[in-house]
């Protein structure tokens, strides 16, 4: 079905490859799933584990990148509203 002469960039992974352990492991799909907060999309189930590791990895990165983004724009916020109403409105963003 393949022509000879096309090199994959990445080989093929078959569904009995997949069945035989090229599957990403049930700790690394609940630590994935944990992660997300969800169940995992199709498809995220036949990662192999160090791919999966890469993902949690770049996802972990992202959240906390998120996460420092979000506390400086509420300090930047925060510096801006006048003194008396900074307990309130610290209160509300909480």
């Amino acid at each position: 079905m393949s022509d000879p002469g096309i090199k994959l960039a990445y080989p093929l992974v078959s569904n009995a490859d997949v069945r035989n352990g090229g599957a990403m492991s049930s700790k690394a799909l609940d630590q994935l799933s944990d992660l997300l907060g969800a169940e995992l999309p199709n498809g995220l189930d036949s990662l192999v584990d160090s791919d999966a590791a890469k993902l949690v990895e770049l996802i972990q990165g992202a959240i906390e990148s998120q996460q420092a983004e979000v506390e400086r724009a509420e300090k930047d916020l925060i510096r801006n509203i006048p003194a008396p109403f900074r307990g309130p409105v610290k209160r509300i963003l909480r």
